[in-house]
């Protein structure tokens, strides 16, 4: 149910965006936003999930309050008072998800995802499953009270008081609040459910923190820029040695139904930075160092590759009196590392390194961090750049076990590895192969020339199985389980006889039940669950007694497996009038 921001915090906020409208932003690259496609973006909020859980209070005590629970009916003459109404119960998986929703509200102020799905859609990526559901969204309010006494919506007439009716609702057992704080507003979210899926207390999180992957759809980005301090601008003259922070540089988009509109949303993930001459300049970490006299070009762009921003650079003078030079490691020539024989003590194989025609010399050019070489597998060695040399390479060498004398030790059977936890998985109509991640001795191992795997159980919904199977130089086996949820039901028919209505659906494989949904009137919220089966061979269902109205029907099937069910996505909802 939408938020519909009243007048007086309109005219608050318009002030604050004139204000925010005359700050400098320095030199920016612009570019319009790919209309095709999603990407994933960070941006940096601050928390307040102890006002957030305040919220929850004043909302059961309107709920207890006689004189509070109440909301007008549709005719606007006549009151709806919601007695005897329990309790809401705070549910931290439903916190999780408000959370996650008032961090994509800040981007995009809509009950639309900024991916373009609808909000619901975040329930099931935090392990809620349920049959009603509704959100309250709301928009620079600094405290809880301020929020609440908002959402009450007392002076509104029934078309404005549906949050109010969110809130009164007897349907809903639980609610979850968010509350984040990004780019100078507040941003909160409710979520109400008819069912409870944790109650474990956790310490509310009031910390400014990274939120990371939310995804956007790149038709719901109305520009995209590379924003550049004024104090750099959109060309760079330096001497040589002389070194710019280019930390203060970052990405800028704008988003459709962004609250305020128009206004810029930063981005904190890091830039990509290169030049096109490391002779003249060249980065480290985020730092633009001038080397020797030349011309050469800075780039900064986002990390998928798309709106470059091209600066010159100019460096005079050289970097010291000998008027040489530094040369780039990374542009190095490095031998290749033959297989080292395991001796159960650390490796360190020497390394042949050449550059602009020269040999390297390690101590005096170069030093070497060796890393993970001592037990059998992958190691590394990192050659790192010193004298008239920066930069840093690293390459890779194998340690083995050739089987002579003691040398075969245990370290190598993969009964002792450790194998990543494999999320569940949905039913395609074929094998389901998840990939997975095996670490020994904390090295990640290779598939193929480490080791093979061999799935089991894998063709249907329920639990199945992987068993990692050691090769080359490794032997034993370990073995790990994951669950396959059951594809999305498909309803073939919904017909009415009279007061009956009779729903039909295409069998799903391996299924243990069906749980059979219905709202009147409403097409996307207000269901109950009407039926429930533990006949995965069921295809049909009837119901009698309907009053005249239309009806909306949805069906969702499931899997148990060590008394936990997993349920599939929602089928596609289909509806059906009784006309007596």
């Amino acid at each position: 149910m939408r938020k519909t921001k009243t007048h007086n915090v309109l005219r608050r906020l318009l002030a604050f965006v004139l204000i925010v409208s005359l700050l400098p932003l320095g030199y920016a690259g612009n570019v319009m936003a790919a209309t095709t496609g999603t990407r994933n973006v960070s941006i940096q909020v601050t928390y307040g999930q102890t006002d957030a859980r305040n919220v929850y209070g004043m909302i059961n005590s309107m709920r207890r309050n006689s004189s509070d629970a109440w909301y007008w009916d549709a005719n606007n003459y006549t009151k709806t008072y919601c007695n005897n109404l329990q309790p809401l119960t705070y549910d931290y998986a439903l916190e999780q998800v408000a959370m996650k929703r008032a961090a994509e509200i800040a981007l995009s102020y809509s009950h639309t995802r900024p991916n373009g799905t609808n909000y619901y859609t975040a329930y099931s990526e935090n392990g809620v499953y349920a049959g009603v559901y509704a959100e309250n969204i709301g928009v620079n309010y600094s405290s809880a009270s301020a929020l609440h006494n908002a959402m009450r919506e007392d002076n509104a007439n029934y078309s404005g008081q549906e949050q109010r009716r969110n809130m009164l609702n007897s349907q809903f057992t639980a609610v979850g609040i968010g509350h984040v704080y990004y780019n100078g507003y507040h941003y909160w979210v409710e979520e109400f459910a008819n069912t409870v899926t944790r109650t474990s207390y956790t310490t509310p999180n009031n910390q400014t923190t990274t939120v990371n992957n939310i995804q956007i759809a790149e038709s719901n980005i109305t520009s995209d820029q590379i924003v550049v301090p004024s104090s750099i601008g959109n060309y760079i003259q330096m001497s040589a040695g002389q070194t710019i922070d280019l930390s203060g540089c970052y990405e800028n988009i704008k988003v459709s139904n962004h609250w305020p509109s128009n206004a810029n949303c930063p981005i904190v993930q890091g830039l990509n930075m290169y030049v096109s001459n490391t002779a003249v300049a060249y980065i480290s970490g985020t730092k633009l160092i001038a080397n020797t006299a030349g011309s050469t070009t800075l780039t900064l762009n986002r990390p998928d590759g798309r709106i470059p921003l091209q600066i010159p650079v100019q460096v005079t003078g050289t970097n010291n009196s000998n008027n040489t030079y530094s040369y780039y490691i990374p542009n190095a020539s490095v031998g290749t590392i033959v297989d080292q024989t395991y001796t159960g003590y650390d490796i360190r194989p020497s390394v042949s390194v050449w550059l602009n025609g020269g040999y390297l010399y390690e101590g005096r050019d170069y030093t070497l961090t060796y890393s993970n070489n001592r037990n059998i597998g992958t190691a590394s060695v990192t050659i790192n750049g010193i004298g008239n040399y920066y930069g840093s390479r690293t390459v890779y060498f194998r340690i083995v076990n050739h089987g002579n004398g003691n040398t075969t030790v245990s370290s190598n059977n993969l009964a002792n590895a450790v194998i990543s936890k494999i999320a569940t998985q949905s039913y395609t109509g074929s094998s389901v192969k998840p990939e997975v991640t095996v670490t020994l001795n904390n090295i990640v191992l290779k598939e193929g020339s480490d080791y093979y795997l061999n799935y089991s159980d894998n063709g249907a919904p329920g639990k199945a199985a992987v068993m990692v199977v050691g090769t080359g130089n490794y032997t034993g086996s370990a073995k790990t389980s994951f669950i396959i949820k059951p594809e999305k039901p498909v309803i073939t028919r919904l017909r009415a006889h009279g007061s009956k209505v009779r729903i039909t659906w295409l069998p799903g494989t391996s299924v243990t039940g069906y749980e059979i949904y219905r709202s009147k009137g409403a097409y996307d919220y207000g269901y109950k669950k009407i039926a429930a089966t533990k006949d995965g061979e069921m295809q049909s269902y009837t119901r009698a007694k309907l009053t005249k109205g239309t009806y909306y029907y949805k069906i969702r099937s499931y899997v148990t497996v060590d008394g936990t069910k997993y349920y599939s996505p929602y089928s596609s909802v289909k509806s059906v009038k009784i006309r007596r």
